[in-house]
């Protein structure tokens, strides 16, 4: 039997499967707060614009918020940017790109929702040949560099990532790029090729490429720095100049946006703030374990999420043992260094951020990659109890992984688009669709607002208020309901003997804000 042509022909398959899973139902699944301010952003709005023309005390109709879901033919390119550098904590380069491909293709298609993900679809697909690219140049083999293909498209983290309308995807694509771009780079000047030059040109586009998707693309820069100052034991060489020459064109031209994210201070310290709180280690620990589970598995084990956490440091073990160090240090590198950078600020000044899957796509790339040499290793030598202990592993993750995939790409609520809140958003928008007479009062903050306004129908009325009291209530509506209101509006309630608030719909309890929709009842009219 020709070990590696069956294996290619597996892989193959999978990264059929994967495929499909990325373009299936995009306009399906809740579209969750991150989105909703995408969708703003890519519009030309901030929150300051939105309470501005929406909270007027007036009736508008919820067709009317279609304004901010998607950028109008005619708005103002200036606008957009401007709104942009209102977050200086996410670079444009996602922003901008979604702005004219959805302002493209909304010419065609009615659906914003599935329009704007499918550009992080399409950056999803793009990263598989870049995968394919990065894995040939680290192991120099093609059974190896087909196995990470179809890891990263069945991975249900890729998956749910693509349906996700952020800039995680062309991240994803940054990190796969620019590491096979650099490792392209050092062969080609080791071998005394002319096109070095040109393929450390391409590696300092990748870096530009990368630093404009995500702040945090910064640790990979420093993997890579790391991988060439180890490999060079140091010493000023061809290969550590050029790296350096890359490392400066990169934040030259990424400077920008450096003095973008330092003319607003106070933006970027709110960023900060909203990360920094005092959660319990096993908090974390708790988290760190699950989400490595998640990246292969889509589950939750439990306490028996600690049996990844073993299996990974084990195939750590393997690669390190079985491999020089021009192969096990880089993907050691992206899991270490971007490791070190979440968790020390987490355990050091309070915050959560390590616990965010979506914070480490570097770390689950990395662990990725060294799976997938011990899976193809084990599939074609067969031969030792470890290598059959590889091949069962292989063969269940890839085969939850695959199973677990494609139940996501058909299910409206998913845990990676805030599910407990979707719990509560869906059937609120539906109670206030199954009530074609009502009309809904709120004071709650824009972006809530436009969450609810994916699922109302086009003719629903609202009337929007940033006053402390109840606006004065239109005639002729019923009922009245109230959505998300704020502690004044609630007391104002409470104070009137003649008003009297019947929950339809309620989420879990935040902490600051508890998500209800009310029903108004004037008691006094009853009796």
């Amino acid at each position: 039997m020709n070990r590696p042509k069956v294996l290619k022909f597996f892989c193959i398959a999978l990264l059929v499967l994967g495929i499909i899973f990325r373009f299936t139902n995009l306009g399906l699944k809740f579209y969750w707060d991150d989105e909703v301010r995408t969708s703003m952003r890519i519009s030309g709005y901030t929150i300051k614009q939105l309470e501005t023309e929406l909270y007027t005390d007036r009736t508008i109709f919820a067709k009317s918020l279609e304004k901010y879901q998607f950028p109008a033919p005619e708005s103002n390119l200036k606008e957009a940017i401007a709104a942009f550098t209102e977050h200086p904590e996410h670079p444009p380069l996602y922003y901008l790109t979604a702005r004219f491909w959805t302002q493209f293709w909304m010419q065609w298609f009615d659906d914003s929702v599935a329009v704007t993900r499918s550009l992080s679809a399409l950056f999803s697909l793009l990263a598989l040949p870049c995968v394919y690219w990065f894995a040939w140049e680290l192991f120099e083999s093609v059974s190896v560099a087909w196995m990470s293909v179809a890891i990263v498209a069945i991975s249900p983290l890729h998956v749910l990532y693509a349906y996700e309308a952020r800039q995680y995807s062309v991240w994803t694509v940054a990190i796969f790029l620019s590491s096979a771009a650099l490792l392209r780079s050092i062969r080609w000047t080791r071998e005394g090729k002319f096109r070095a030059n040109f393929a450390w040109l391409f590696y300092s586009f990748s870096l530009i490429l990368g630093l404009y998707s995500h702040l945090l693309f910064a640790t990979v820069v420093i993997a890579h720095g790391i991988y060439i100052a180890v490999l060079e034991k140091l010493k000023v060489s061809k290969i550590t100049v050029a790296y350096g020459l890359s490392l400066l064109s990169g934040f030259v031209f990424f400077s920008p946006w450096i003095w973008v994210a330092i003319a607003k201070p106070d933006r970027t310290e709110k960023a900060i703030a909203e990360a920094q709180t005092n959660p319990e280690l096993s908090y974390l620990v708790n988290r760190w374990f699950r989400n490595l589970s998640r990246v292969f598995l889509d589950g939750d084990l439990g306490g028996a999420n600690i049996l990844f956490v073993l299996l990974t440091i084990y195939a750590i073990y393997i690669i390190w043992r079985q491999t020089p160090p021009r192969i096990w240090l880089l993907p050691i590198a992206l899991i270490g260094t971007h490791t070190l950078a979440m968790v020390v600020p987490d355990l050091a000044f309070g915050g959560t951020r390590s616990g965010g899957l979506r914070y480490l796509f570097p770390v689950y790339i990395g662990v990725q990659f060294v799976f997938a040499y011990c899976f193809t290793t084990s599939l074609l030598e067969f031969k030792t109890r470890s290598h059959k202990f590889w091949s069962a592993i292989a063969l269940i993750i890839l085969s939850i992984g695959t199973i677990t995939s494609a139940i996501e790409s058909q299910k409206e609520i998913t845990w990676s688009k805030s599910d407990d809140k979707a719990k509560y958003y869906i059937p609120a928008a539906q109670a206030i669709n199954d009530r074609p007479n009502s009309i809904v009062l709120s004071d709650a903050p824009p972006v809530e607002i436009l969450i609810l306004s994916y699922r109302l129908d086009p003719q629903v009325r609202l009337l929007l208020s940033s006053q402390s009291e109840l606006p004065q209530i239109p005639p002729g509506f019923s009922p009245i309901l109230i959505f998300n209101p704020s502690e004044p509006w609630k007391q104002a309630i409470a104070q009137n003997p003649n008003l009297q608030l019947t929950v339809l719909v309620q989420h879990r309890q935040e902490p600051d804000r508890p998500l209800k929709l009310f029903e108004l009842i004037d008691v006094g009219k009853q009796q």
